[in-house]
Order: structure tokens, then C-alpha cells, then sequence
């Protein structure tokens, strides 16, 4: 356990989203002309440019953020990187401190992380001698190395962890910040596009402006105490982290939870309703409603209101009744297709064996007046001249046998 007592201005949580444009309802296509050394549009959607982490505490305010490069460092030679991160100019004296540096992915590495607890640390001690501050973020990797815990640990800060898989509930950052940031990150970042294209100027850098300035919209006093209260870190009330975690994980809802605060207000609503339902049961009556409710209504109207029911009652009539006939001789149709089925079946039957089905082929043995068949195999059993006196001597035709 903790000795010491920590103020709102010493609680902080810091955490990474990522800075890039994936989609869009705009669709920029690079136009180029003869006369022209630039490309009128090169857009940056679908691309990650950088990584933002940001350090904001209970009191509402940020302490610093932190804009993480991506940069490509060639393979086929080997050079000093230095993850110190550096200073950003400043926009106004009311702007808090941001700092970039680089890493191959755009993303925290462990040298970069080590470098930022300790540019962390260095401001803390400066702006706040003797003060220790308690950090809450997930459990990266990185987050959680022994030695950066260990050396941010002997500066007076306290590298603490939110539970396994609910950073997403009981975070801050994630809470509101973050999905306000990248809401208007897309938004300035098309509208940078718009712009670049209108005034024939590059716009490669359109989406990391947009985010320079989307980060101080974002972070407003009023959003960021908000998200603390509501997930319950700031001012610390255990049952409703448990709550919020129970709540989003659908484990069941309590009355302290966002479920359990609607449930019970549905309740009510449901009960107000149904003592209405009960109170209007006597005055309720039954059958169809001939005019409009609420209006005024003359004579004339009335009439031809009726006479058009009737029309339309008549045309339903008509209708139905040409689909009954539609039916019908569907049906008939139907029975007289499967009779003349079933007499070609028994017309095409061998008269040998009783048996196999004329179905087309030359292996068959036939009939000049074409309404004998005789299968191969009866031609081998029954001579030619027993299956023609079966025939009968009325047929003109010869009997001839089959193939194999």
C-alpha cells in the first residue's frame, strides 16, 4: 500500500493512440499538368504518421504530450539514434510542453518510453519539488519493464497499471479524450486536403497539422476531469470501476452502473405507461376508423369519401378474384402435364419385358410406325418375329434389333 496522499494535479494517466487517416467520405485522386513541377493533391489518408501519447491529470490540465515519428531507417547502414525527445515549437504561453521523437513502427519502443519517463520525471521535479506523482496506463510491455519502473520509481513517480483488458472502460483518455481527438483529426485533415488542392500547395503534411491542432481542442479541463469522474479514478470510488467493468463486459449490471441507471428509468417509464393502459381500458372501443381523427370534416367530403372505399373495395374484389382464375387454370395446367407424362411413360415401355423405359438412344430396336420399342436385352431372349407378332400383323413396319 501507498503511504502517500496524492492531489488531483498528481494523478495523471498517459496512453497512445495512433495518428492516421483510414477512409473518408472524400476520395482524392493526384492530378498532375505539363506546366506544373508539383502535383496538385497528395493526400495522406490511409497512412500512419505518428503516434500521440499524452500525460493529463485529475486537475484537468496536460502536462505534456508526446508526438512519436515514424522514420525508415536504412538496413544497409548502421547509425546513432537518439530517442531524447525534442522540443515543439510553442503556438501560445498557455500551451502546454510537446516534445517528438522517432521510432521504426511509429510506435513507443523501449528506448523511447525510457527516454519519455525520464523527460517526464525531469518536468515533474522541476515544476514540483519534493512532489510524488502516480501515473495510470495499461500494461504494455513497455509500460511494465522492471529497470524503467524501477529508475521512474527512484524519482518519486509511480508507474501503475489498470487491470488486464479494461484500459478501454476505466481509462481517461479512452473514455472521451481519444474519441474526440480523432473525430477532429478527420475532419481537419480533409479539410486540409480541400485546401491544399484549392491553393496548389502540398498537403503531405495536412493530417499532422490537423492533429496539432485537434490535440488542444481535445483536451479541455471540462472533458478531462469528466472522464476521471465518470470512470471512476478520480476522486477513487471502487464500486464504480467495478460497476463500469461489469457494465461493459455484459456481466450483469448494477445500480450504479450506466445499464442498471437506464434500466431503472425504463422501469418507470413501463409502469407510467401501463396505469395509463389500465386507465383508458373502459372508454376503449373496437372496429375501423371511417374518417380522420381531429379534423373537420363537411357533408360532400363524407360522401365521397365513401363512395372512394367502395371503389377500392371493388378494384381488391377484382383483383382477387382474376388471381382465383389464375390459380385455377394453374392447377388444371399442372393435372394435364402429369396425365400426358404418365401416358408417355407407358407408351415408351418395352412390350418384351414390362419393364425398361424408351428414354432416347440409338441401343434401341423400333417400329416404322414408331410406337414400338423393344430394348436390347429382349432382343436377345425374344426372337424378331415373337416381338412382331406381339406387335400385331397390322404394323407395316419391321422389327429390328438393337445394340448391345
Amino acid at each position: 500500500m501507498w503511504t502517500n496522499s496524492f492531489t488531483p494535479s498528481a494523478v495523471f494517466n498517459y496512453d497512445d493512440t495512433r495518428i492516421s487517416q483510414r477512409g473518408g467520405k472524400l476520395a482524392v485522386k493526384r492530378v498532375e499538368a505539363d506546366n506544373k513541377d508539383r502535383a496538385n493533391a497528395v493526400s495522406t489518408r490511409k497512412s500512419t504518421v505518428a503516434t500521440l501519447l499524452s500525460f493529463v491529470s485529475a486537475s484537468g490540465s496536460v502536462f505534456m504530450s508526446i508526438y512519436v515519428m515514424k522514420a525508415n531507417f536504412d538496413d544497409a547502414s548502421s547509425a546513432r539514434v537518439d530517442f531524447c525527445p525534442q522540443d515543439a515549437a510553442r503556438t501560445s504561453r498557455r500551451c502546454w510542453p510537446r516534445y517528438y521523437c522517432w521510432s521504426e513502427a511509429g510506435y513507443l519502443n523501449s528506448e523511447a518510453f525510457q527516454a519519455v519517463v525520464d523527460r517526464f520525471s525531469e518536468e515533474w521535479t522541476t515544476r514540483y519539488p519534493g512532489v510524488h506523482a502516480i501515473l495510470f496506463g495499461d500494461q504494455l510491455r513497455v509500460h511494465r519493464r522492471p529497470d524503467i519502473v524501477e529508475r521512474a520509481l527512484g524519482k518519486g513517480v509511480y508507474l501503475s497499471s489498470l487491470p488486464k483488458n479494461t484500459s478501454h472502460i476505466t481509462q481517461p483518455l479512452d473514455e472521451a479524450n481519444f474519441g474526440t481527438f480523432q473525430r477532429l483529426v478527420a475532419t481537419g485533415a480533409q479539410q486540409g486536403v480541400i485546401e491544399g488542392m484549392l491553393s496548389n500547395e502540398g498537403t503531405r503534411n495536412a493530417l499532422l497539422e490537423a492533429a496539432y491542432t485537434a490535440d488542444r481542442r481535445a483536451f479541455t479541463p471540462g472533458v478531462i476531469v469528466g472522464a476521471f469522474r465518470r470512470c471512476g479514478l478520480w476522486p477513487f470510488v471502487r464500486k464504480r470501476i467495478l460497476a463500469q467493468v461489469v457494465d461493459a463486459l455484459g456481466l450483469g449490471h448494477t445500480d450504479e452502473s450506466t445499464r442498471g441507471v437506464a434500466a431503472a428509468a425504463a422501469g418507470d417509464v413501463i409502469q407510467e405507461a401501463a396505469a395509463r393502459a389500465k386507465s383508458a381500458k373502459k372508454r376503449t372501443s373496437t372496429g375501423s376508423a371511417v374518417v380522420e381523427s381531429a379534423v373537420l370534416h363537411a357533408p360532400d367530403a363524407l360522401l365521397q369519401q365513401s363512395r372512394d372505399i367502395a371503389a377500392n373495395k371493388a378494384v381488391k374484389d377484382a383483383v382477387k378474384a382474376a388471381r382465383g382464375v389464375i390459380r385455377a387454370y394453374k392447377r388444371e395446367k399442372s393435372a394435364q402435364d402429369a396425365s400426358a407424362a404418365a401416358a408417355a411413360r407407358v407408351a415408351n415401355l418395352c412390350r418384351v419385358c414390362k419393364t425398361r423405359t424408351y428414354r432416347g438412344g440409338e441401343g434401341w430396336g423400333g417400329c416404322l410406325c414408331g410406337t414400338f420399342r423393344v430394348c436390347p436385352g429382349c432382343v436377345k431372349t425374344a426372337p424378331a418375329a415373337a416381338a412382331m407378332g406381339e406387335h400385331g400383323k397390322e404394323c407395316p413396319g419391321e422389327v429390328s434389333g438393337g445394340s448391345d
